[in-house]
């Protein structure tokens, strides 16, 4: 591995290579710091929220089982029942000052993200399925070029 000055030193020989570095190390510097501000954004969002609405978040987060997934999707939903049935009142804000309202309003939107990233998980099999098809047929190209190109040198 090139140490940075070395690489730079070359590189500045060579005008269009030094364009597509900075460009490059700019667009990384801007990716890092993205990724960054929305860790951030998330870590806050996560500690804003009460304890259900933490686990909630790191079974999506993690991807753990069905089985433990629905275990908290219950426990939010037992939750919520337990707070609409406590009196005729509208349901009260939970810990972290989020309404019930609000919190199943996140729940059917992160059933809705999960449908989608699953759709979208078929849609990658299926494509990879297909590339691995097209891949073999390839091979089997290359292997029939190979011996016909053996063939003809030994003419």
């Amino acid at each position: 591995m090139l140490p940075r000055e070395t690489l730079l030193h070359v590189v500045e020989h060579f005008p269009a290579a030094a364009i597509k570095m900075r460009k490059a190390g700019a667009f990384l510097a801007l990716r890092r710091h993205v990724i960054e501000l929305a860790k951030s954004k998330r870590q806050e969002q996560v500690l804003s929220g009460d304890m259900l609405d933490q686990m909630y978040d790191a079974s999506s987060k993690r991807g753990l089982s069905s089985t433990q997934g629905q275990a908290v999707q219950m426990s939010l939903a037992l939750e919520n029942s337990a707070a609409e049935g406590s009196g005729g009142s509208p349901a009260p804000p939970r810990a972290g000052g989020v309404a019930v309202a609000e919190a199943e309003r996140k729940v059917e939107e992160m059933q809705v993200a999960i449908r989608s990233l699953q759709e979208q998980q078929a849609e990658v099999l299926q494509v990879s399925m297909a590339t691995k098809e097209q891949m073999k047929a390839l091979q089997a190209s290359v292997a029939e070029l190979t011996r016909a190109v053996t063939a003809k040198q030994q003419l």
